[in-house]
């Protein structure tokens, strides 16, 4: 599924090793730690479904939609890191309430309700550095605890309706990499893909933002953000495309 992501994804991995060409290994030093909570604007597309006999119902959700969908999210991104090494660890638990034409011709709408609880945690290897920029080897793995509710309707009379819940782990690989380009400014991004049948069929998750110091232990970051999955388990269907604006603070220590 999502071939052109697919290759937006592998490319992305070319321009995040472009960002750090040249090793130049630092010395090892203590452990530094960043905790970074953020916003996330994510319209969502994609098909929704989980009750057995029903079609699955379509989403799609622009950045405006989003924020009326919205019931509920909180997410928050960490690093600790000490000399070539560090772990990241990333998690959201996202909300959302619309309603979507379902395929085929037997119903008409679907209400869907959706919580998606993502967390992810991999281990980070420094393969090259710069005066101005860095690149990580990264790989671990994410986890997805995913409650679908539908409510699928013919004409004004609610036909068929109930909640499936699915949990699975993806292993997933990548690079981390920032690019310095002022005295306070530095692009950042990271670019991994995972699942490969183990969990679900395929993952893929691009991040490229700018990042301003506003202080030695204070950061605004603001970029965009792209994260798919598609995952088939017997009646449970959760094909989803999530891309939009990012914002948040960042606090070093």
């Amino acid at each position: 599924m999502h071939p052109t992501f697919r290759s937006i994804g592998t490319g992305c991995l070319g321009v995040l090793a472009a960002l750090a060409s040249t090793a130049d290994p630092a010395r090892a030093s203590d452990w530094s730690y960043t905790i970074s909570p953020y916003l996330w604007g994510a319209g969502q597309s994609g098909s929704v479904g989980g009750i057995p006999g029903a079609p699955p119902a379509e989403i799609d959700l622009s950045f405006g939609d989003i924020l009326d969908a919205l019931s509920g999210s909180a997410m928050v991104i960490g690093s600790a890191r000490n000399g070539r090494f560090g772990v990241t660890a990333d998690f959201q638990l996202v909300r959302t309430k619309t309603e979507g034409p379902t395929k085929g011709t037997a119903f008409g709408n679907g209400q869907i309700t959706t919580r998606n609880v993502i967390f992810t945690l991999t281990g980070e290897y420094r393969i090259a550095a710069t005066a101005g920029s860095v690149l990580w080897a990264s790989a671990g793995a994410r986890y997805w605890n995913v409650e679908n509710t539908l409510s699928l309707t013919a004409g004004t009379i609610p036909a068929v309706s109930g909640t499936v819940k699915d949990s699975w782990w993806d292993p997933v690989i990548g690079l981390r990499g920032r690019q310095a380009v002022s005295e306070r400014g530095t692009l950042v991004g990271w670019a991994y893909l995972g699942g490969f049948g183990a969990g679900s069929d395929f993952t893929s998750d691009v991040f490229l933002g700018y990042n301003h110091s506003f202080t030695p232990v204070t950061s605004l970051t603001a970029g965009w953000r792209y994260l798919s999955v598609d995952r088939t388990d017997g009646a449970f269907v959760y094909d989803v495309e999530q891309h939009g604006p990012v914002i948040g603070l960042t606090f070093s220590f």
